[in-house]
């Protein structure tokens, strides 16, 4: 049975980034992707938002995963359905008490470009 969470998920993955040896005595970076696990994602819309956005400073965002999703700052996530990288900016504290039956973990986030792209 569906949950009301999972009528707004969507699909993200994590993304991992390492240096790899070019073949030439450089490095290349390189970004790998974890299995895609389902999201539920928020734009912070408050007027101290929006003013902040207009002044170019990060966009906010809300993240709500399932219990298991693991995300911590500094970690990148990736919207799967435009390729949109999201940085993970808070701790891993917003999660419900054991006791409690909702499967979801919340945490912030901020849209950014990667640099090697």
């Amino acid at each position: 049975m569906k949950t009301l969470l999972d009528e707004f998920t969507e699909n993200f993955v994590i993304i991992t980034k390492s240096c790899v040896s070019d073949g030439e005595g450089g490095q290349i970076t390189a970004y790998t992707e974890s299995e895609p696990f389902p999201v539920a994602i928020k734009h912070d819309e408050t007027m101290q938002e929006q003013t902040a956005e207009q002044q170019n400073t990060d966009s906010n965002y809300a993240i709500v995963t399932k219990k298991s999703v693991i995300l911590n700052f500094p970690m990148i996530v990736k919207r799967l359905s435009n390729g949109t990288y999201f940085r993970i900016t808070s701790d891993d504290s917003n999660v419900p008490p054991d006791f409690s039956s909702l499967d979801m973990r919340k945490a912030s986030a901020e849209k950014i470009i990667l640099p090697d792209e």
